[in-house]
């Protein structure tokens, strides 16, 4: 995939925040602010870390979300992984709710349904508490038939039953590989 020209992170600094970052040069539990991040971006931009330089949303990447679809105008963060079997090869698309308001919008629920639609994994996560892991399902095995049938208000349903059940979870804290044993305990 290629980055879509120009588009810019601007002032987002979403993945600097909201995901874990488990790297032997940067570690950082979910939802706690990466120590670089300072307002508009990132102060060691031109030496960040790998795991920084080779990052980018799925906003970046997908030319047919517009502007409105930058994860710090809209809650959600794009992210992709490997796709199990069956699927669509070789990404599926994560879709991590972080913000706060209802994301369940005609535009999302559309898209959603699309991806869906041709049989690409589409994961829906909601954000844990700061310092503790994600939670996810495959949503595609919950929502085929409303797709398949068109039913909107089906599909609906579904995604707003699966992000009330996801957040309702017992949110497990993060585990961090690399950061050093003091730095686990806390």
């Amino acid at each position: 995939m290629q980055l879509v020209a120009n588009r810019e992170c601007g002032q987002c600094t979403v993945c600097c925040r909201v995901p874990a970052i488990d790297h032997p040069d940067l570690q950082k539990p979910p939802g706690v602010t990466c120590p670089n991040c300072k307002i508009g971006g990132c102060k060691i931009y031109e030496t960040r870390p790998e795991p920084c330089r080779g990052f980018f949303c799925g906003w970046r990447y997908l030319p047919d979300l517009k502007q409105d679809w930058r994860p710090d105008k809209n809650g959600i963060l794009i992210r992709f992984q490997p796709a199990p079997r069956g699927y669509q090869q070789p990404s599926a698309f994560q879709f991590l709710v972080f913000g706060g308001g209802d994301v369940v919008t005609p535009v999302f629920t559309g898209y959603l349904a699309t991806l869906i639609g041709r049989r690409v994994a589409v994961f829906l996560a909601v954000r844990g508490p700061d310092g503790f892991s994600d939670v996810s399902v495959l949503l595609n095995e919950y929502a085929a038939e409303a797709v398949a049938k068109r039913d909107r208000n089906a599909f609906v349903k579904i995604v707003r039953e699966a992000l009330a059940a996801m957040a309702k979870n017992k949110f497990e804290p993060a585990v961090l590989k690399h950061a050093p044993p003091a730095a686990q305990r806390q």
